[in-house]
């Protein structure tokens, strides 16, 4: 399932770089930057990404930016969704992300690719946020809690 990380969607990998810094900050906050090149939705749309997970013993913050491109990007609308409602696995869903689909979730592109094999959490709050770059290409900004 694909993070757009999203329930229902089926991302094929391209590649995926691992953990580029991990350190400790004050107050036991651990601070891990990381990226990854996947295919979102469909093989139109792929993203580079590259993003930091804050994480601390009981809460987790992934702050990240992407470039989007390729045909499936035509779809997409300006603008920034954040979501609306919790479904009753404690996943928050946006109703409609314009490009990307509807009913979405978001799993951290952390731990779907950087570092698989754990617990696939769903955030709890999420928002993104799509900008046209002009040459066709999109930046697509992410926040999100676990």
């Amino acid at each position: 399932m694909r993070r757009i990380r999203l329930s229902g969607v089926l991302a094929l990998v391209v590649m995926v770089s691992g953990i580029v810094t991990a350190s400790a900050l004050a107050g036991g906050t651990t601070a891990t930057q990381f990226s990854a090149l996947y295919y979102q939705n469909d093989i139109t749309q792929l993203w580079n990404c590259s993003g930091v997970r804050l994480a601390q013993k009981n809460a987790t913050k992934d702050t990240e930016t992407c470039i989007a491109t390729g045909t499936g990007t035509n779809a997409y609308v300006a603008g920034t969704y954040k979501n609306t409602y919790t479904t009753s696995d404690g996943c928050a869903r946006i109703a409609n992300v314009p490009g990307i689909g509807t009913d979405r979730r978001w799993v951290s592109d952390y731990e779907l690719f950087v570092n698989p094999g754990g617990v696939l959490r769903c955030s709890i709050d999420w928002k993104i946020s799509f900008a046209p770059n002009g040459d066709g290409s999109w930046t697509v900004s992410i926040l999100a809690y676990y």
